[in-house]
């Protein structure tokens, strides 16, 4: 039931004990995270005494401190902003004022992430591949890396020098970025044309409305050597 719409029933249920049962009770009474508990409590208006901090709330903030608000993390584990800032300070855990448009970079991630290297969209962003990945996945759009197999390789060997990434993506359920990283780790290599001034003009012209998967089609070039040439020439899109 984690992450799921609560019921009216589950809502009566907190009602009636959550100033009677501890949070981890009702959360494994109702299948739920105990981290949610605490913020639907907080939502209806809930409260009761401070419950101590314990090792499960202490690994939440060391791992979403430095890409979550104190707001949101609060809502999280059902406590206000304070108290986990002075938790933060006390487990010597600190973010610098980076100025990180979430909002803004969140369209960016989902638009890019998964199809082309992260390290690409980091510079693009300037956000920490790090930070990237962890927003990827708060986000629900983290890609599983699954280990390569012998026949996955053999095709990759086989297709991947007539420029069909695409195609092989879809072939084998991976993303674009995994597949040219393979390709670059079995030593593959495709002849990429060189770069012309009418494609330089046409990326941009296009790049900030068409968008690099219309260009690829029109230069029959792949995704990821747009984006690439894009950055290169200083072109972003709006």
């Amino acid at each position: 039931m984690g992450g799921t719409r609560w019921s009216l029933k589950e809502i009566q249920y907190l009602k009636e004990w959550y100033r009677k049962k501890k949070s981890a009770e009702i959360a494994k009474e109702l299948n739920r995270p105990k981290s949610s508990v605490r913020m639907q409590a907080s939502k209806i208006g809930m409260t009761r005494k401070i419950s101590p901090w314990t090792r499960e709330d202490d690994r939440f903030i060391r791992r979403y401190y430095l890409i979550e608000s104190n707001i949101d993390l609060a809502k999280r584990l059902g406590r206000n902003r304070h108290g986990v800032r002075t938790r933060a300070r006390m487990l010597g855990v600190a973010r610098k004022q980076s100025g990180i448009n979430w909002s803004e970079a969140e369209k960016k991630i989902k638009r890019r992430y998964g199809k082309i290297d992260t390290e690409i969209i980091s510079k693009m962003l300037n956000i920490p591949v790090r930070a990237i990945r962890r927003r990827a996945s708060l986000m629900g759009i983290a890609i599983i890396s699954k280990r390569w197999t012998k026949k996955e390789d053999e095709i990759l060997r086989k297709q991947y020098k007539w420029g069909k990434a695409a195609a092989l993506a879809k072939e084998l359920g991976r993303s674009l970025a995994s597949i040219h990283k393979r390709a670059n780790i079995l030593g593959l290599s495709r002849k990429e044309k060189a770069w012309s001034s009418e494609d330089d003009e046409t990326i941009k012209n296009l790049y900030g409305t068409a968008g690099p998967n219309a260009i690829a089609e029109r230069l029959q070039r792949s995704i990821q050597s747009i984006y690439n040439r894009a950055h290169i020439l200083g072109v972003k899109r709006v």
